[in-house]
């Protein structure tokens, strides 16, 4: 694997990934996955046979149980579970293949985005099958049979994990010891080019590689951040099959740059710490400025544990880049350098027209896209103790992702500025004045756990 990962251009992110704790990320590069139980390696079935055990690996006319999960048609899975009723949850939609029959049961807790899933699965799996669908409290005998019996199972709707605030630490290690420093308040700034960085961010795991540090092998890089894991340094009770990602100097993709107000100039500057430092109280930044190349993620099918997997790629429409790839802070020009998004300049500009107590922007005068939804939402952050009669405003079922009757007529991105102010504070827990003073990467992670991002 760092093989393959030295010998391509571009520096890839390198990300070690343990089946059952896929990442977000890792879907949406695959966008439909289909992965059974078994295998079909020599080493597989010899393994099997020398122990006398069962094989389940599957095949077109065995008995099996597939839960579906995605949030579109374009990332979606079906994965294969144990073939009993334990294995069922009231939040998704499942397959279950017998020998005389094929049923798609429905938890009660879905919705019409999982039922959309559920029926182009089936058409992935096998589109000749005709399957009995079945709602949750509607089972015949003959289902219960097929998963043993009848038993209890998860009914409760299941949430997001909340997402812990990220922590930086500086490591200091050699063949004998590991330490870490943690950095607190942490900016782009400290991420110093002789040094090596982790970045934990609870779910998952980044070792961010200084260009002049002593770290000089993507191996070494995964030992420290394995290194780190063993140590459980916050006493968070991490996995050790936590997903590690592995970033260098001037490498950083969006998905670790939207945790930091990121300036690619800084990221590409010469020297050392001193040197850059240096040239940044003078005024200078002696940039590189190589072509900007869009982020790659790379996947590969692999046997585990006795797994395999199927990918099953659309043509219709590109890749999926990772969700997080949206929050940033930066745009870049066509020359290379870095300017303010219009978020930021609509803000000042209407911060500016505030301190003259002016109570109107004109719209048509900014020439900066969407200029009406993002004006709009920075009027919701700055005039937070005004009422809502002058904004738009819509229900939070409606600016959901996954709702049934979507708005059309919003700035996408900014689906929380068009809440009340009285239903923002429910759902967010604190004021939009509150929310919008928040980290960009911060506010994205909350939208995210609300199903608005």
């Amino acid at each position: 694997m760092i093989d393959m990962a030295d010998s391509t251009k571009g520096t890839p992110v390198l990300v070690q990934i343990f089946e059952g704790k896929e990442p977000d990320q890792f879907f949406w590069i695959t966008q439909r996955l289909i992965i059974f139980k078994g295998g079909t390696s020599t080493k597989y079935r010899n393994l099997f046979a020398e122990k006398a055990i069962e094989d389940y690996t599957y095949n077109a006319g065995s008995m099996a149980l597939f839960r579906l999960q995605g949030s579109s048609l374009e990332n979606m899975q079906a994965i294969q579970l144990n073939m009993v009723a334990g294995s069922l949850n009231s939040s998704y939609c499942y397959i279950v293949q017998t020998e005389e029959a094929v049923f798609s049961w429905t938890g009660s807790l879905t919705s019409s985005r999982d039922h959309d899933l559920l029926d182009r699965m089936l058409e992935l799996l096998n589109p000749d099958w005709q399957p009995k669908s079945l709602r949750e409290g509607g089972e015949p005998d003959e289902f219960w049979m097929a998963l043993g019996g009848k038993s209890e199972y998860t009914r409760e709707k299941e949430m997001r994990k909340h997402i812990e605030d990220p922590h930086l630490f500086v490591c200091n290690f050699s063949e004998d010891d590991f330490k870490v420093k943690e950095i607190f308040s942490f900016t782009q700034d400290d991420l110093t080019t002789e040094d090596v960085f982790i970045l934990d961010c609870y779910l998952e795991i980044y070792v961010w590689i200084g260009s002049q540090s002593n770290v000089k092998s993507k191996l070494q890089a995964i030992q420290c951040g394995m290194n780190y894991l063993e140590r459980d340094i916050l006493a968070q009770g991490l996995s050790l099959e936590t997903p590690l990602y592995i970033v260098t100097e001037r490498h950083e993709p969006e998905f670790f740059t939207c945790f930091f107000d990121w300036d690619v100039s800084k990221s590409h500057m010469d020297g050392n710490s001193f040197e850059r430092k240096l040239a940044l109280l003078r005024g200078e930044k002696k940039l590189e400025t190589p072509p900007r190349s869009s982020c790659r993620a790379y996947s590969s099918e692999y046997s585990q544990s006795g797994s395999r997997s199927k990918s099953v790629s659309s043509n219709r429409v590109p890749r999926s880049a990772s969700p997080s790839s949206f929050s940033k802070s930066y745009l870049t020009s066509s020359n290379g350098g870095a300017f303010s998004s219009p978020d930021v300049i609509a803000k000042k500009l209407f911060s500016e027209q505030s301190a003259d107590h002016s109570s109107t922007v004109d719209f048509h005068k900014l020439d900066l896209g969407n200029s009406a939804e993002t004006v709009n939402s920075s009027l919701v952050a700055e005039n937070d103790d005004d009422d809502d009669s002058n904004l738009l405003i819509y229900p939070y079922e409606r600016l959901m992702l996954t709702s049934d009757e979507p708005v059309s007529d919003i700035d996408v991105t900014k689906r929380e500025a068009y809440l009340s102010k009285a239903e923002f504070q429910a759902k967010f827990g604190m004021t939009k004045r509150a929310f919008y003073t928040l980290p960009k990467w911060r506010q994205n992670n909350l939208k995210v756990s609300l199903n608005l991002f």
